[in-house]
């Protein structure tokens, strides 16, 4: 949790709210959620994950 909070303080990690419009068919104009995410480069992930050994 204190990774995730210090990677959106140091504005490497982005919240993507992912909503899109119909651009045809019946529900033409319509929006659509495709749901929250989170998005982070490969280089900064490294620099705030780290991982356990879990045995």
């Amino acid at each position: 949790m204190e990774q995730l909070l210090a990677a959106l303080g140091d504005q490497k990690l982005i919240v993507d709210l992912r909503l899109g419009v119909y651009h045809f068919g019946k529900n033409l104009g319509k929006t659509h959620d495709h749901g929250t995410g989170f998005r982070i480069k490969y280089n900064d992930l490294l620099q705030y994950a780290y991982t356990e050994n879990l045995n």
